[in-house]
């Protein structure tokens, strides 16, 4: 069983918006963990919404994540073995690391950090592969943004500037977020693999027990911050990410298990959509995971 000893302790979550059909979504309603937890009991690591909210709260992720100003891959594809496609894909892991360190120093939860990385990467697809000081400054601003939008306990330009040591001014920050809200059109709640693992975790079979699921999402939350980190997942959807962390999450659970839980989910036709697509993510993931351990 893989290890979860790196899982960081999540933070209490806000009341949400509850979807009841799918005309009542919009582009940017917020389907985020801190808003799905909140609906049910609190006497759980991870407590769930009821099935049927959980259908209606699925609809909108999956209505969301199939619209273009979501699509963090651009429409020409990524060639991952030119040299600058290379040294993008560095400068976005360290600052994707970076991010990580700052959301944990200010005990924020780290789904923040795909939120923020979604913004850059949109950015990116919108201007190209961007110069190393550009990137990091998109970078910075992208997670001050994410930091708002996620967290009543906001953290200021003045305090994220004394935090990236002076490098880029307050006044700089805010300067580059009317940019930033004016590429990505103010479209700011894009599914995250983090939601999706809360909700699909629903389906899971009753008989794995409380704890055991616990681990399983845990674990899931895990694998969806590596695959947060690897450039190669802006060309997956957030939903095939969280089904195969949650796979991964699984492992060695008993068959009969894992069956229940694909056929419950078989409905919502995640891995029909593009069958490669789900190989090539869980391909990838099982590296990933190997090389962290």
């Amino acid at each position: 069983m893989h290890s979860v000893s790196k899982i960081k302790k999540q933070t209490k979550r806000a009341s949400p918006a509850v979807i009841t059909t799918i005309s009542d979504v919009s582009p940017d309603d917020d389907f985020s963990p801190s808003h799905i937890n909140s609906i049910s009991s609190s006497e759980h690591s991870f407590p769930l919404p009821e099935k049927g909210r959980t259908i209606d709260m699925l609809a909108g992720l999956f209505y969301q994540e199939e619209l273009a100003v979501y699509n963090r891959f651009p429409e020409d594809g990524i060639n991952f073995e030119l040299k600058k496609t290379i040294q993008h894909a560095h400068w976005r892991q360290k600052m994707c690391e970076w991010q990580y360190k700052v959301i944990d120093s200010v005990k924020l939860s780290r789904e923040v950090v795909f939120t923020s990385m979604s913004f850059t990467d949109r950015i990116t697809k919108a201007h190209g592969c961007l110069d190393e000081s550009f990137f990091r400054l998109i970078s910075v601003v992208s997670l001050y943004v994410a930091m708002k939008l996620k967290h009543q306990k906001k953290v200021s330009a003045s305090t994220l500037s004394k935090i990236c040591g002076g490098y880029y001014s307050a006044k700089k920050i805010c300067s580059m977020e009317s940019f930033l809200l004016k590429t990505l059109e103010w479209y700011l709640h894009p599914p995250t693999p983090h939601s999706f693992v809360i909700l699909l975790s629903t389906f899971l079979p009753s008989s794995i027990g409380q704890k055991k699921r616990t681990t399983i999402i845990k674990q899931a939350c895990y694998f969806c911050e590596l695959a947060t980190l690897d450039y190669f997942f802006v060309q997956i959807k957030p939903s095939t990410i969280s089904f195969v962390c949650i796979l991964e999450g699984m492992y060695g659970i008993k068959q009969e298990c894992l069956d229940l839980f694909l056929f419950s989910l078989s409905e919502f036709k995640i891995i029909s959509g593009n069958p490669k697509h789900f190989q090539d993510a869980s391909s990838r993931l099982k590296k990933i995971i190997s090389a962290s351990c």
